[in-house]
């Protein structure tokens, strides 16, 4: 929607805009078909779609369908990482929208001109953004479906409550491990540990 908004303020778009376009709402019907398919699995216990799958990657794609949100607030995303092909076993399409659910978060609160840092050392990809922060009240319940730590913040930006309860359900579901750190009005971090905790468990479901 706010892709279409921005084409239609253009008087006169060119070519070149209607396929930057084209791209962009692909790739948000990618997303949002991957949201209902990952609620289906989440609650019918399906196998999953295990093949390779490259973390740095997915976060220039999901950068890229985030660039119109990135430049409006005038954000910049530094990514460090160590290998930029390292490589997990995961479901392409769950593990991507995870990880999207939280940098598409990261930007949404960040300040504005603020950095958003993506750092992956040592199997563990940290996404960590400046500004409004989580009070520590909040921090135990962020991950319960439909939580939103501020309502009017989450009506105002378009927040369910349910991104960080699917995200969360996904990595369980791969045998990963998330967890959030914060301070109000300073930063939040949430960090995946792609360490398989329950390796076994996983690859004999699948």
């Amino acid at each position: 929607r706010a892709n279409l908004e921005v084409l239609d303020m253009d008087e006169e778009p060119d070519v070149e805009d209607y396929k930057e376009f084209k791209k962009v709402v692909s790739r948000q019907i990618e997303a949002m078909n991957s949201i209902v398919q990952g609620l289906r699995l989440l609650s019918s216990g399906d196998s999953l779609n295990l093949t390779n799958f490259y973390p740095y990657k997915a976060v220039k794609d999901i950068l890229f369908d985030l660039n119109n949100l990135v430049k409006d607030k005038n954000l910049k995303a530094n990514i460090d990482f160590d290998k930029e092909d390292y490589v997990i076993i995961a479901d392409q399409i769950l593990m991507k929208q995870a990880i999207f659910n939280i940098i598409h978060n990261a930007l949404r609160y960040s300040k504005e001109g603020a950095i958003i840092e993506i750092v992956l050392k040592k199997d563990v990809l940290s996404i960590k953004n400046y500004g409004v922060g989580i009070s520590e009240d909040s921090m135990n319940k962020i991950f319960e479906p439909f939580y939103c730590v501020d309502k009017s913040r989450s009506k105002k930006l378009g927040g369910s409550g349910l991104g960080l309860a699917i995200t969360k359900e996904i990595l369980k579901a791969h045998g990963f491990d998330i967890s959030a750190d914060s301070k109000e009005d300073e930063f939040t971090e949430f960090r995946i540990d792609f360490k398989r905790s329950d390796y076994e468990r996983i690859y004999k479901k699948n």
